[in-house]
């Protein structure tokens, strides 16, 4: 899911190759490929509506061109849509990066997964954690001096961040921190059709009839002149001996 690479998983049905989070998040299967499932019904947003969000400057990048919107198809029968923005610093390079996960759910999954995530080895490091209240998925090859940040918002709209060269994965969550994310997270509406409802059902289901209340139990009479309250007997005398 890095920023430039392709999406999706070849054994989901979501994509053709796996991503950089996927790679090192996803547990290793042994089984062969699963058959392709149905993607998640709707329509994706369109690459164009990610454009606004994408400004001309970020965190001290300059944009090198004005950015273009794509869709790609995948392997489950949806479409996956995004737009790409390229930017320059000095000698750095920043992609941005955002689609719209509604026929690819593992890679938003993915993310969720790994929050509270963290490892470190000699070539990479990666942590889950949030950015700007949004769960992310960072990583940092050292190898290529390369620092990514998978940002998830709101719903489904991935924000792929990557920075070459970049001393830590703090490059790539400096270029994501100053992104409008709070405004990108509002573009998929809280309880889409991507994700399933998770309300407990209702006692009484559309159309049911709602059981009868109990009879109510008659209340004790209060005891009166007419009817006075019973006495309880007194101690017996003790017999005679005769």
């Amino acid at each position: 899911m890095a920023a430039g690479a392709p999406l999706g998983c070849s054994n989901c049905g979501e994509g053709k190759t796996p991503s950089a989070v996927q790679r090192q998040a996803a547990p290793e299967v042994s089984e062969g490929p699963s058959p392709p499932t149905p993607p998640p019904s709707g329509t994706p947003l369109s690459g164009e509506v990610f454009k606004a969000h994408v400004p001309d400057t970020v965190a001290g990048y300059t944009a090198v061109a004005p950015g273009e919107a794509s869709s790609s198809p995948l392997a489950n029968g949806g479409t996956l849509t995004r737009f790409g923005r390229s930017y320059k610093r000095g000698e750095q390079t920043l992609r941005l990066e955002l689609s719209d996960s509604l026929h690819a759910p593992l890679l938003s999954r993915v993310i969720r997964q790994q929050q509270g995530t963290e490892r470190k080895g000699d070539t990479s490091d990666l942590i889950g954690m949030a950015v700007g209240g949004q769960p992310a998925v960072l990583m940092y090859q050292s190898g290529a001096h390369t620092a990514y940040a998978n940002v998830l918002l709101g719903e489904r709209v991935l924000l792929n961040v990557q920075v070459v060269p970049a001393d830590g994965i703090e490059s790539a969550v400096e270029v994501a921190s100053a992104l409008p994310l709070a405004a990108l997270a509002t573009l998929v509406p809280a309880g889409a059709p991507s994700t399933p409802s998770t309300a407990a059902p209702s006692a009484n289901p559309p159309g049911a009839t709602a059981p009868a209340p109990p009879p109510d139990k008659p209340e004790p009479q209060k005891p009166s002149s007419a009817n006075p309250a019973p006495v309880a007997p007194g101690p017996k005398a003790p017999r005679s001996p005769d």
